[in-house]
């Protein structure tokens, strides 16, 4: 995998913004988080009859 001038780019970018890539990590962590209860959950209702 060879790295590519706009990925330095990107870093540099997100070390200035980063409390705002903080929150968007959080947010991101978080919809993680909901998208595995909520597939646990359709998971357990289609194994119960």
């Amino acid at each position: 995998m060879e790295r590519k001038p706009e990925d330095g780019i990107k870093r540099i970018k997100a070390k200035s913004s980063a409390p705002f890539q903080e929150k968007g990590n959080r947010n991101r962590y978080r919809r993680k988080c909901m998208g595995l209860l909520a597939s646990a959950l359709v998971s357990n209702a289609s194994k119960t009859p």
